[in-house]
């Protein structure tokens, strides 16, 4: 439709009245609905000429819906706020980046093999203990109403109580899928697999193909020795926090901000060898002049984008959609962004992958060289239904228990704007702060586990040591950006193929010992 737009069209004007994004406030939005809107305009001269693209210009409309509605009622052609869209055929319709943003390969160049996360279409598949998915079965297998029993299921298009469906791939998923759900008598067993259900977040999710409408089972065959999948909200302006983020789990399709989709950009094929455009790494290294591996370019793109800095230098580019990463001809640089990548890999993996620069293994190491939080009074049995942070005293109180030296900045990360502590805990309460859509929904955490005690001091420690990695990897990105760097067509003439198809950016698997290219 674009190209057919610029081809048939002289000129043209995109007015955005939602420039919040999906979800605007509701005093902000035009219509009560959650899809941004805009306002396109075409006109077709005299001179058309399908070889030459329009001249399309845009604008953004800010405010309240009032205040839209008078902007819009002024509004002229000649406007000093309309600013020039991008030219080739079939780009967005939005600004062209007054920077080099556009020469810079997107992240999706670099690692060609990507892939929606899980789309479960259900949230009671989702919990943060296994015993609480458990207890969600069996309710649902044990219910005699027929109707009771679809509701509680919630049958849709690819997934019912009458469907079967092929295995997920994997030793650990459930093999009996060939049956439908509804003639399971009892449940004797069931298989559960701990996801990235959010950043930071681990959960479990029920590993069954019958019960996720579109599970992704490249993603599942993508579980291998060594994976770290990068994580990118392609199709949104990512607001605040960093550009990317990293789970060594497989990923909900909602990881990076719970909700907004995204998608996710493995290390490496399902056969083990490296998700990286044929050619990348022998031209980096014929720039460097020294060996460039592999795991090195992976690397290099998380310290380059995972971090607030990141998103706020190229605050007005990502307005379109899409990571494009920087690459820096500086030998020095690159050891920087590489060392700055590994350490923020091992903090979003809660240390199993990636590394910490001196080496150490536990993310609550006390040697690690900055004041930690500590768990002082145990939260006990029972489940909290609240939590608070006393930023004076630094506490974080969860119902009766209570962890010291915690920072306000660490309460405060965010990605994609969400808050990631906060969202931790709301799952954790008497009453969760989740989407509702089940019954099943309702079967929730009766205590407190020990061991979210453990992870949530984890978390915090870590969340307290991104904070401190923040200002470095900002630093580090104005000084590549000062540098000279290799745009697109550099690599692309130093021999590397960029994925233009999507044969190009399907995953290498193993099937039965042999290579299965499909």
């Amino acid at each position: 439709m674009r190209e057919y737009l610029r081809r048939t069209a002289t000129h043209g004007w995109i007015i955005n009245v939602t420039p919040e994004g999906k979800q605007p406030p509701a005093a902000n939005a035009v219509f009560n609905i959650e899809t941004p809107v805009a306002i396109a305009l075409f006109l077709r001269g005299e001179a058309s000429d399908e070889y030459s693209p329009a001249e399309i210009r845009y604008i953004d409309i800010d405010g309240t819906r009032k205040e839209k509605f008078e902007a819009l009622s002024h509004l002229t052609f000649d406007d000093p706020s309309w600013r020039s869209v991008r030219t080739e055929w079939t780009a967005p319709f939005t600004p062209a980046a007054a920077t080099t943003w556009d020469d810079y390969p997107a992240v999706d160049d670099l690692l060609p093999w990507r892939n929606n996360g899980i789309m479960a279409g259900r949230g009671w598949v989702y919990a943060p203990s296994v015993d609480i998915l458990e207890a969600r079965l069996r309710d649902v297998i044990n219910e005699d109403n027929a109707q009771a029993k679809a509701e509680k299921f919630l049958n849709a298009d690819n997934t019912s109580l009458t469907k079967t469906k092929k295995p997920l791939p994997g030793v650990d998923t459930e093999q009996g899928t060939r049956r439908a759900f509804q003639d399971i008598p009892m449940l004797t067993q069931f298989q559960v697999v701990r996801c990235g259900y959010r950043v930071l977040d681990r959960q479990y999710v029920i590993a069954d193909s019958r019960l996720l409408n579109r599970p992704s089972p490249k993603l599942w065959h993508g579980r291998v020795p060594d994976q770290i999948f990068a994580y990118e909200l392609h199709s949104e302006y990512p607001r605040t926090g960093p550009g990317l983020v990293y789970t060594d789990l497989i990923p909900d399709v909602h990881h990076f901000r719970g909700s907004g989709g995204g998608r996710a950009l493995p290390k490496i094929h399902p056969d083990g060898t490296p998700n990286l455009a044929p050619g990348l790494t022998a031209a980096l290294r014929k720039h460097f002049g020294q060996i460039v591996s592999d795991e090195e370019v992976f690397d290099y793109i998380a310290g380059i984008a995972g971090h607030s800095g990141f998103v706020a230098q190229f605050d007005d580019e990502l307005h379109t959609p899409g990571i494009r990463i920087p690459i820096t001809t500086d030998a020095r640089l690159w050891k920087r962004a590489v060392g700055h990548g590994r350490h923020l890999q091992w903090l979003q993996t809660y240390g199993a992958a990636g590394a910490h620069p001196k080496g150490y293994t536990d993310v609550r190491d006390c040697g690690i060289g900055t004041l930690l939080p500590s768990y002082e009074v145990a939260v006990g049995p029972g489940i909290p239904t609240s939590w608070s942070y006393n930023p004076a005293t630094q506490t974080l109180h969860v119902g009766p228990g209570r962890w010291e030296n915690v920072t306000r900045e660490a309460t405060e990360y965010v990605v994609g704007g969400a808050n990631v502590l906060t969202s931790w805990l709301n799952y954790r309460m008497a009453a969760p702060k989740k989407r509702y859509t089940s019954p099943l929904d309702d079967i929730n955490a009766t205590h407190w586990s020990s061991s979210w005690s453990t992870e949530l001091t984890e978390l915090l420690s870590i969340l307290t040591q991104l904070v401190n990695l923040e200002d470095q990897m900002a630093d580090l990105l104005i000084d590549v950006i000062a540098a000279p760097q290799l745009t697109k067509d550099d690599l692309a003439g130093d021999g590397v193929k960029w994925p233009i198809s999507d044969a190009d950016r399907q995953p290498r698997l193993v099937t039965d010992g042999t290579l299965d290219l499909r």
